[in-house]
């Protein structure tokens, strides 16, 4: 059977030094990366006092105390709810109180101010709270003493999966309360996981898709065809859910009115309406070329292949831009089955693959002002493309990566190594639409290969106009900037070509426009 996940044994020295450095480093990465003020560098050096301080450290004694009640296991303790407390609110003034006089025991001090310090950081709570939940792993209980209940009652909002919480300390450690037993570490590389797979034998693959199957559903390196019938099972299931929860039959889901028929039907209803659409695309005769990769409604992911990532001569994946959640998948779907008849209408003797990819966390229009979201979807979207390269069989196929409107400024983003993030995207070649910048002042900046970059933007485009064309870097259809620029322009007589033009939300709706017989060449490795 397979090998279940063993805690590898360290001394108490390391345990405490690398703590240190663990706790030291990602406060202060959290902290650069959310651009919160320069008082909150107050809590992080109070926190360091207290080490090899002499007293008490612990939370009773701070103002951000633990609360008398112990909380519910079955909802503020665990890191599994889904009611252990409503997250902050994104758009509110991030909050510093000043730190507490404390000293006392290192560990207690840097977690607790580490807790402190989390509550107030927009969406990276979960990325310090991570490091108080190491004390889960019973090889660092001697050290940590109570330092998890002390931070899970701080903060039991930083627990509910909002903010990166337990899928957050997973990647980043590989261990916790809900570590997989046989499935590899949730922070193995893809290439690890595609080589632990191949090594299972039939029996221990069947055993570990009907014990773990959440742990491997959409885990990079494991085969498309395994995540696609997992994913499938998961569908089912969470569809009859929402069924039953709205009191409703599969017939009367389907007749659920459209977004633009009903513009103030509830989300739960708009929900239910995709993933019944979904399934039935899945279900229907063409259904076996399809292939669901990923699809987690709490994390707003969902990731659909038109194509085998893992057979095909041609991959591209599409990345979204501004608002789009993981119930848009449909809208995106039908672009990435565009583009998939673009390439194949280059080459009809090449297979293909086209990925509707909402892997990561889209900003909304406000937000979309600041390069966060792009620099925090870049592990995700390099990961998965570093997926795609270990499961794919037989010679390396062509991989095309394109960024719509945002999504440009994600992909720019993650085609670079920085400080922090040294890995880049593993493709073949860029597609830049609609873009308001890919993170770059010129095209050598992107470690792609100069000639396989491409942009194009419509004189249509209402949303990205010379003004925001720049904002996140060079304008990437500038001669500046160095791309290869490709003209947008509808096909002649068709509807776009009656109406408006190419808008900035039309790039992929027809695929005999001039713009998407240019990606289809591309996509195709025809150019």
């Amino acid at each position: 059977m397979p090998r279940r996940n063993q805690a590898v044994e360290r001394g108490a020295s390391l345990i405490e030094y690398g703590g240190v450095l663990l706790l030291v480093a990602a406060i202060a990465v959290t902290v650069f990366g959310s651009g919160i003020p320069n008082q909150v560098f107050g809590l992080i050096s109070d926190a360091l006092a207290c080490v090899g301080q002499e007293g008490d450290c612990s939370a009773e004694d701070s103002d951000q105390a633990a609360p008398d009640e112990e909380p519910d296991p079955d909802t503020g303790g665990d890191p599994d709810s889904d009611t252990g407390g409503d997250p902050a609110d994104p758009d509110a003034p991030v909050e510093v109180d000043p730190a507490p006089e404390m000293s006392g025991d290192w560990d207690d001090g840097v977690v607790t101010q580490a807790t402190d310090l989390g509550a107030g950081i927009e969406d990276g709570a979960g990325d310090v709270a991570c490091l108080a939940h190491l004390c889960e792993n019973e090889e660092f209980q001697d050290t940590w003493g109570d330092v998890g209940d002390t931070a899970v009652n701080a903060d039991p909002a930083i627990w509910d999966g909002e903010n990166g919480g337990p899928e957050t300390h997973n990647v980043v450690f590989g261990f916790g309360g809900d570590d997989p037993e046989l499935a590899p570490d949730p922070d193995a590389s893809p290439e690890e996981v595609n080589d632990w797979w191949e090594d299972l034998d039939p029996g221990e693959r069947a055993e570990v898709m009907q014990e773990e199957p959440e742990h491997i559903r959409d885990l990079n390196g494991i085969p498309a065809i395994v995540r696609n019938n997992l994913n499938q099972d998961f569908l089912e299931e969470e569809t009859q859910r929402r069924l039953e929860e709205e009191g409703m039959t599969l017939e009367e889901a389907r007749e659920i009115p459209s977004d633009s028929e009903d513009e103030d039907l509830p989300d739960e209803l708009v929900e239910l309406r995709e993933l019944v659409k979904l399934e039935d695309t899945l279900n229907d005769e063409d259904g076996d070329e399809y292939y669901l990769l990923a699809l987690d409604p709490e994390e707003e992911r969902s990731i659909v292949s038109r194509g085998n990532p893992d057979t095909a001569d041609n991959v591209s994946t599409l990345v979204p831009g501004t608002g789009i959640g993981w119930e848009a998948m449909n809208g995106q779907l039908g672009r990435a089955e565009d583009l998939h008849e673009a390439a194949s209408a280059a080459d009809e003797e090449a297979e293909n693959a086209s990925i509707a990819w909402i892997g990561y966390d889209t900003p909304n229009w406000g937000q979309a002002l600041s390069n966060y979201h792009a620099r925090g979807g870049k592990d995700e979207l390099v990961g998965f493309q570093d997926g795609l390269r270990a499961t794919h069989e037989g010679p390396p196929s062509n991989n095309t990566v394109i960024g719509h409107s945002y999504g440009s400024t994600a992909v720019g983003e993650s085609a670079q190594s920085r400080l922090f993030s040294s890995d880049s995207l593993d493709a073949d070649n860029l597609i830049f639409t609609g873009s308001p910048g890919a993170m770059s002042d010129e095209v050598e900046d992107l470690e792609i290969d100069p000639d396989n970059v491409h942009a194009t933007r419509s004189k249509d485009d209402e949303i990205v106009g010379d003004f925001r064309a720049g904002l996140h870097g060079q304008d990437v259809t500038s001669e500046e900037y160095g791309a290869n620029v490709f003209e947008s322009k509808p096909e002649p007589g068709s509807e776009s070509d009656d109406d408006d033009g190419i808008g900035h939300s039309d790039y992929f709706d027809n695929p005999d426009d001039s713009q998407m017989v240019y990606m289809g060449d591309v996509i195709a490795g025809k150019k």
